[in-house]
C-alpha cells in the first residue's frame, strides 16, 4: 500500500479547498445582489424614501468593494444611479454612471448605460451631452424606445428654446414670450426655460412676472447647475426694486452654492451693511 493519497482524493481535496475558497465569496455576492433588489424594490414600492434607499445601496458597494465583488459593485452603481435620477441628484448619477463606462469597454456599448448618462445630462439640461448619449443607445440597440423619445424631446425643446431668443434679440418680445410659454406647456419643469422667460420679462421691464418665473425656476430643482445664476438674478429684481434685504439673502444663497461666484459676490459687496 501506497503511503501517498491517491489521485482521486488529491482531487476530492483540491475541490474542498476550492469550494472553501470560493463559498464565502459566492455567498457575499448573493448577499449583495439580494440587498441591491431589496433596495430598489422597496424603494418602488414607497416603503424605503431615498435616504434610506441610498444609505442601503451605499452599504452594499462598501460590502462589495471589501469582497472585490466587481460584479456586484457595478449593479450597487447602476441601481444607485437609478436612485439618484429619481431623486433629482443629476450629478451624482452622472458620476457613478461615467465611471462604470470608463472602468469597463462592454459598458460604454451598454444602451441602458447609455441612455441613463442621456438622461442625467437631460435634466441638467446640457442637451448636446445627452443627446451623444442618447445616440449612443440606440447605435446599440436602434429599437431602444425610450431612447428615441428623449432624443425627440430634446428636439421639440431645442425648436423652442432657439426660436424664443431668435424673437428675443429681434426685441420681439411677445413672440418671444410665446415661444417660451410653448416650450413650458411641452415641459413645465423645464429650469433653464423658466430662467430664460424670468430674464425676458426682466428686459422687458416686467419685474414681478420676471421674480415669479425665476423663483419657480429655482424651486423646481436648488440642486440645478444653474441655481446659483438663478438666485443672483432674483437678488438683482428685489434690488431694482429697492428690497435689499432680498437682495442680500438672494446674493448670499448664490454665494454659498458657489463660493467663487464672483458676480454674486461683487453685488454683496455694494450691499454690506454696517453696523
Amino acid at each position: 500500500m501506497s503511503c501517498f493519497p491517491s489521485s482521486r482524493l488529491i482531487h476530492l481535496l483540491a475541490w474542498a479547498g476550492l469550494l472553501t475558497f470560493l463559498f464565502p465569496a459566492l455567498w457575499a455576492h448573493a448577499e449583495c445582489t439580494a440587498e441591491v433588489s431589496r433596495a430598489e424594490a422597496l424603494l418602488q414600492q414607497g416603503i424605503l424614501n431615498y435616504s434610506e434607499s441610498v444609505s442601503i445601496l451605499i452599504e452594499a458597494g462598501k460590502g462589495a468593494y471589501s469582497q472585490r465583488d466587481r460584479v456586484c459593485l457595478d449593479n450597487v452603481r447602476l441601481v444607485l444611479a437609478r436612485v439618484y435620477l429619481q431623486g433629482a441628484d443629476y450629478r451624482k448619477a452622472l458620476k457613478l454612471l461615467t465611471a462604470i463606462q470608463k472602468a469597463d469597454r462592454v459598458a460604454r456599448q451598454d444602451p441602458e448605460i447609455n441612455n441613463l448618462i442621456g438622461v442625467g445630462y437631460f435634466y441638467e439640461e446640457m442637451y448636446t451631452e445627452a443627446a451623444f448619449h442618447f445616440k449612443r443607445a440606440l447605435l446599440y440597440d436602434p429599437r431602444m424606445k425610450v431612447a428615441l423619445f428623449n432624443l425627440k424631446s430634446i428636439n421639440r425643446r431645442m425648436l423652442h428654446l432657439n426660436a424664443a431668443r431668435a424673437y428675443q434679440k429681434a426685441k420681439e418680445y411677445d413672440r418671444a414670450v410665446k415661444e417660451y410659454r410653448d416650450l413650458l406647456w411641452i415641459s413645465q419643469n423645464f429650469v433653464n426655460g423658466r430662467y430664460r422667460l424670468g430674464l425676458l420679462y426682466r428686459e422687458m421691464g416686467l419685474l414681478n412676472d420676471s421674480l415669479k418665473e425665476l423663483k419657480r425656476a429655482y424651486n423646481i430643482n436648488p440642486r440645478h447647475r444653474q441655481a446659483h445664476m438663478i438666485l443672483k438674478s432674483i437678488g438683482d429684481i428685489y434690488a431694482e426694486k429697492g428690497d435689499l434685504i432680498g437682495a442680500v439673502e438672494s446674493y448670499s444663497a448664490a454665494v454659498s452654492l458657489n463660493p467663487n461666484y464672483t458676480e454674486a459676490l461683487r453685488e454683496l459687496e455694494k450691499y454690506r451693511f454696517t453696523e
